[in-house]
């Protein structure tokens, strides 16, 4: 009795799940996947992720169980959006770097690290580690493999489709060798998928809209026809990620149709990151727990501990942001106060007649105001060290020059820098002659 009374309560929580989803949502934000929507999308699929990873630890509910075999749903629209929103970046600024890309998904990563060290302890960090494929942080495969997928991409300058469709291929190849789980690499094929989708936005959205119920049709007939790979081994990854393709297709379908989400989704995608992370620690913790409660506070620790971890990433990216406001104003600041000389060096150093003229632009921390005609005076001091310098061997070349002014630096601090360029002409004293 007991037991029929937890999977209708099951059941109920399903239901009230997915009436937050269908939950129409009313904005004026006319782009389908305009940042506002996508943080709904990204909640939704967080609570699909949660949900398929509870349904394995949890025997209750009709419903509840559908969710076993859906994962590779909201990865692959987590894919697609990452492909999407990292193409999008590149668009706006070819030479932005990716850096900032990176830290932002690595630092809460290695957060995460260490919050599953501190709960598991040593002994239960090392066993999973030592699994085939095993991490520290549960369910993290999608992590590593975004992880290295956005710095494959910031190594990239041209051809960029067809280089990341390859490198997803190779990233097949090399998971299915080292024996890893095909869920490491079946949904890895959107990411290259978003980026063509934010490439031809404007004409992949008009063809989908023009023939959706052609479109429509045809992903469901290779849907139902789809399991006809099981029949052959080695097709077995093509099942896998043409499946994952199609129900993306029936998501873009879904979305321009409709537009759903609401306060909760759009909360939980704010955070939906740190919710991927972290869910997998509530599990552990509320493992001896089943049924409802087991779903219920996990799901509630989950919350918690995402919120934390975003707001003191949050904090953290503030507290960079400020030393990096007040190091780049410090650094300009400290160009505009340095003084330039500019100098010929020719044969007014040297006693052999005639040398090559290069033009040297010497930079200084500061300048002392009785130094008025400080190129004279220079130039006159660096003659000063040439002359108590070793001459012979010494040549007005760009390596001669350059011991020169490393030996001058030594006695005058304030140089900071210098430029050392050729002149296509011939220099006789202080003065330079162009060549026709």
């Amino acid at each position: 009795m007991f037991t029929n009374n937890n999977r209708k309560i099951m059941d109920i929580l399903i239901i009230i799940f997915l009436l937050c989803i269908l939950c129409g949502m009313h904005s004026e934000d006319t782009r389908i996947l305009s940042y506002k929507r996508c943080l709904h999308y990204k909640g939704i699929c967080a609570l699909l992720v949660f949900f398929h990873h509870a349904s394995q630890f949890v025997n209750e509910g009709l419903f509840f169980l559908l969710f076993r075999g859906m994962g590779y749903i909201p990865t692959t629209i987590f894919f697609f959006l990452s492909g999407y929103g990292l193409m999008c970046s590149y668009q706006k600024n070819p030479n932005k770097r990716i850096l900032h890309k990176i830290v932002r998904l690595g630092f809460p990563y290695l957060v995460a690290h260490l919050v599953y060290f501190f709960v598991y302890g040593p002994e239960i960090s090392l066993e999973k580690l030592q699994r085939p494929g095993g991490t520290l942080v549960s369910f993290s495969w999608y992590i590593i493999t975004l992880l290295l997928a956005t710095v494959v991409f910031g190594m990239m300058k041209k051809r960029i489709l067809p280089k990341m469709f390859l490198f997803c291929c190779v990233y097949t190849v090399v998971c299915m060798a080292a024996g890893l789980g095909i869920y490491w690499y079946d949904t890895v094929y959107a990411l290259p998928f978003g980026m063509f989708w934010a490439t031809y936005e404007k004409r992949a959205w008009t063809i989908l809209q023009k023939n959706k119920r052609i479109i429509l049709l045809f992903t469901i007939i290779l849907l139902i026809l789809n399991p006809v790979f099981f029949l052959f081994p080695m097709t077995w990854v093509v099942f896998r990620s043409m499946r994952a393709l199609l129900c993306l297709i029936l998501f873009l379908l879904f979305v321009t149709k409709f537009q759903i989400g609401n306060r909760i989704t759009g909360f939980l995608g704010k955070f939906s990151y740190e919710f991927y992370l972290l869910h997998g620690i509530s599990f552990f913790i509320f493992r001896d727990i089943g049924g409802v409660a087991y779903v219920v506070l996990s799901f509630g620790l989950t919350i918690f501990l995402s919120m934390g971890l975003h707001e003191a990433v949050s904090a953290c990216s503030r507290i960079y942001s400020c030393f990096h406001i007040l190091f780049e104003k410090t650094k300009q600041e400290e160009a505009n106060n340095m003084k330039t000389v500019k100098i010929i060096f020719n044969d007014r150093f040297f006693e052999d007649g005639w040398a090559e003229p290069y033009l040297v632009t010497l930079h200084f921390s500061e300048l002392y105001d009785s130094e008025i005609k400080c190129p004279n005076i220079i130039s006159e001091e660096i003659q000063k060290c040439i002359n108590a310098m070793v001459t012979d061997g010494f040549d007005c070349s760009e390596s001669g020059i350059k011991q020169i002014l490393e030996k001058y630096q030594e006695n005058e601090s304030r140089l900071e820098s210098w430029e050392i360029s050729s002149i296509s002409g011939v220099c006789f004293g202080s003065e330079a002659y162009e060549l026709c």
